[in-house]
């Protein structure tokens, strides 16, 4: 670390022992401080200076078994261009170890651990030292500094910048390029990236899309690269390879409505790819193509893209439900995927703690959700009108800090003479899509009315009797309130529900203990409004004991009647899924996907 105010860079070594963390020793050193394995030896060089023109090397051995640390009473000077050519590297060699040996083999070469913690004083840092290098008019946008750009070079940045165009009074160039430290020099060398675009890049809903990202590969990363095209309102996104030795250009998208960039990985068979998704108006109509590409090659680099799905939507409104995508990973059954674009100053808002930003926004409901999807950290939703014509909307909302495993509430979006509001319901830490049946929230007509429930299924482990409680709710929609339409928790070690001819059953399982209670299964029948309880029944097997029912029972908690986890993006549906009935009904109503 390096102390504040301070131009040494300290390294304290703690060992463990005793059941807590001893500190061993500390080091420091004004000019560089490395911390490297030279054939089993711990060694530390302090460098310090410069003094006239030149910097003293002092080395240590830290013995880790004794824990005790030797000054080596050599030292030894050098000018700063013989160091710094020494030190060019991020993985530095060591500076002393031989090339050969008198077999005429060469020698492996050792390498120290991790980077120099303070920078080199001679290397200019940060958007001061990038800026000198720019013309008097230009604008630099963003930086990044990455080692797997460069590394071998102790400092590389890559940046946009935008400068005015000289063909086009009216318009501003987006520009890229890299710059690297030249020791020989003593000065960065600037080159350009082969990207020109016209602009910041906006989405539908105006919001200015960020212009550079770094693709992580294998050993170098890569980039990609974003502004306006040349026609108004478009974008433009350029791909870029690192071979090692400079960034080529691997693919180039257009989209004069949308353009998107994801990756997607497959918990199957541990694999990803890259889709890229561009929407064209054309004649009132938005025309979509989809591409992929694989990583390959030894650095990963992104493969070539194949069009892999085109597509063509009568609305802007039917393209944004089932393409628009929230700006964080969004976790699938099979995976996740990840929406790499990301927007300017557009920070999450907690919609559990203060007011829902633009209440009084006057387009339909679900451009609110376009607009606002990412900030309020909506996932997925429905979205359906009542017979009045009210517009309402059920979200998955996601609630955790990016932990493992996601968690997620529900939320009911709707309008009112207030505006537009939001009411969350339903556990507060849903994780979804785990276990067998599936967790999650499903879609069922259970009470015969015609019209739907929602049934909500979760596990959450109970750390008094050591294992996971599988919970089910039952909710109705009452109005504009969400409400449990039973009275006693459903808490099981394993349930099912199914239907039984016109007959809705439960079947909770409990296990029991060795020589104390026996497991043994409780079944209810859905009856005038509630659970009613029959005789239980002793078993051995759970599973065995489901297949002894009627063969044409139909699961109520199939992936058929999933509504969340569902496909990314929103769906829409009728206006009586949710409708106060007409008339009561006897008849069950199923609602599939």
């Amino acid at each position: 670390f390096q102390p504040a105010d301070s131009s040494p860079a300290e390294m304290a070594m703690y060992k463990f022992r005793n059941q807590h963390y001893s500190q061993m020793f500390s080091v420091r050193a004004g000019y560089d401080l490395q911390f490297f394995d030279y054939r089993g030896q711990l060694v530390i060089h302090e460098v310090n200076g410069p003094e006239q023109g030149e910097v003293t090397l002092r080395s240590k051995i830290w013995n880790p078994r004794t824990n005790t640390l030797e000054v080596i009473d050599t030292s030894y000077r050098m000018t700063q261009k013989d160091y710094l050519a020494f030190a060019r590297s991020r993985r530095r060699p060591c500076l002393f170890s031989p090339t050969g040996n008198p077999g005429g083999q060469n020698r492996r070469i050792e390498f120290c651990w991790g980077e120099s913690l303070n920078s080199l004083q001679e290397i200019p840092q940060g958007e001061k030292a990038i800026s000198s290098l720019l013309p008097e008019n230009a604008f630099l946008l963003e930086i990044v500094s990455d080692p797997a750009f460069t590394p071998y070079i102790e400092k590389s940045y890559v940046f946009t910048y935008q400068v005015p165009d000289k063909t086009n009074a009216k318009r501003v160039l987006l520009l890229a390029a890299q710059a690297v430290w030249d020791f020989e020099n003593v000065r960065y060398q600037l080159t350009p990236l082969p990207f020109q675009a016209y602009g910041l890049a906006r989405d539908p809903e105006g919001n200015l899309y960020k212009s550079l990202y770094v693709i992580p590969g294998n050993a170098f990363n890569h980039l990609a690269l974003l502004g306006n095209g040349e026609r108004l309102s478009s974008l433009k996104l350029v791909i870029l390879n690192n071979n090692g030795l400079f960034f080529e250009e691997a693919a180039v998208f257009d989209g004069d409505f949308h353009l998107q960039f994801l990756e997607r990985f497959n918990f199957t068979d541990l694999s990803y790819h890259y889709e890229v998704i561009a929407a064209d108006r054309e004649k009132n109509k938005v025309k979509v193509k989809k591409w992929r590409a694989v990583p390959e090659g030894v650095y990963d680099e992104v493969g070539p893209f194949h069009l892999v799905k085109e597509e063509s939507y009568q609305t802007p409104r039917e393209y944004k439900s089932l393409y628009y995508r929230i700006e964080e990973p969004v976790w699938l059954r099979d995976g996740y995927e990840e929406l790499i674009f990301r927007s300017f100053n557009r920070p999450q808002i907690n919609p559990f703690t203060g007011r829902l930003p633009e209440p009084d926004f006057s387009g339909r409901l679900v451009e609110y959700i376009f607009k606002y999807m990412t900030p309020l950290r909506i996932h997925q939703w429905v979205y359906w009108e009542d017979r009045q014509g009210n517009e309402e909307a059920l979200l998955l909302l996601r609630t955790d800090q990016a932990f493992w495993p996601p968690a997620y509430t529900l939320g009911f979006l709707y309008r009112d003479e207030d505006g537009i509001s939001l009411e969350t319901f339903g556990p507060s830490s849903l994780v979804i899509g785990d276990g067998n049946p599936l967790s999650g929230v499903y879609l069922v007509d259970i009470t015969g009315d015609g019209r739907c429930e929602l049934l909500v299924l979760h596990r959450e482990y109970d750390f008094d009797a050591g294992k996971n409680w599988l919970h089910l709710n039952i909710l109705e929609k009452q109005g504009r309130k969400w409400r449990r339409i039973h009275d006693r928790d459903i808490q099981y070690d394993d349930l099912r529900m199914y239907m039984l001819g016109d007959e809705i059953w439960l079947f909770g399982y409990l296990q029991g203990e060795p020589k104390v209670v026996k497991n043994a299964v409780y079944p209810f029948i859905w009856d005038n409004g509630r659970f009613i309880y029959q005789q239980k029944t002793v078993v051995d097997n759970f599973p065995l004991y489901l297949a002894e029912l009627p063969e044409d029972k139909i699961d109520l908690l199939d992936e058929d009647f999933l509504l969340f986890p569902g496909p990314p993006g929103g769906r829409t549906m009728g206006a009586d899924v949710f409708a106060d009935p007409a008339a009561p009904g006897k008849n069950v109503t199923l609602f599939g996907r």
